[in-house]
């Protein structure tokens, strides 16, 4: 009986295990071992390279194309947050009476709160800070006044409501109204009701007026008092 032949005298020998290993580390090794050696010298080597295999490593230069006829400009684009302000806008966004320096507004607080003790602090550059306190006989409720400006504009006014007495927010709030509206005139074309009933509801609150931002925010360690801050742009 004639054995029958081996299945392995057909197959194929197999490839040592150990070879692609080696060909992964001797890329990972030449590799920037060739790059260092190229770029040697400021590139010499590399240009030397590649005149000997004439290749030509110059920089192509661009193809100008001419072009005859009307040339169409594209349309330019309106610079971000553009806004454009009628006459009357115009008028009410001034930011202040030229006419009256910081320290005069700061004491004729008491024109329009006979009872308001203001202060002036002047400070370097122009700058100034004007504080004033307001408090209400009747009630338990009364208002601090913060004014920080340079020269004769007023940059931000904060307005601290302590409301004790939500009875008497009305009164409270319109006798702000009217100490912000003497230092910044143009506030009087804003309705700001909206910012009277948010308080009323313990809710905060902020407008656009122009470029001016004003916002009401409560405050986290007592509820019962809010800060108005109007913040006029740089």
């Amino acid at each position: 009986m004639t054995p029958e032949p081996s299945p392995q005298g057909s197959s194929k020998p197999k490839r040592p295990k150990w070879k692609i290993p080696f060909l992964i580390f001797l890329l990972v090794f030449t590799i920037p071992i060739a790059a260092t050696v190229l770029f040697a010298n400021g590139g010499r080597n590399l240009t030397k390279l590649a005149a000997l295999l004439h290749i030509d490593l110059s920089p192509k230069e661009e193809e100008v194309v001419i072009r005859k006829g009307r040339v169409h400009a594209p349309p330019a684009r309106p610079p971000a947050l553009s806004r454009t302000f009628s006459s009357s806008e115009t008028e009410r966004l001034i930011p202040m009476n030229f006419n009256r320096t910081g320290e005069e507004i700061c004491l004729g607080l008491t024109s329009v709160t006979p009872n308001a003790t203001p202060t002036f602090t002047p400070a370097a550059e122009d700058a100034w800070e004007c504080t004033a306190s307001v408090a209400f006989p009747d009630t338990a409720n009364s208002i601090f006044l913060q004014i920080r400006g340079a020269e004769q504009r007023a940059r931000t006014i904060r307005v601290k409501y302590n409301l004790i007495d939500p009875a008497h927010l009305d009164g409270m709030f319109n006798q702000s109204l009217e100490l912000i509206r003497y230092i910044r005139p143009e506030i009087a074309m804003i309705d700001l009701t909206g910012m009277k009933n948010a308080m009323g509801a313990g809710k905060e609150k902020y407008i656009m007026f122009g470029t001016d931002r004003i916002s009401l925010k409560q405050e986290l360690m007592d509820a019962r008092r809010y800060n108005l801050l109007i913040t006029a742009a740089q």
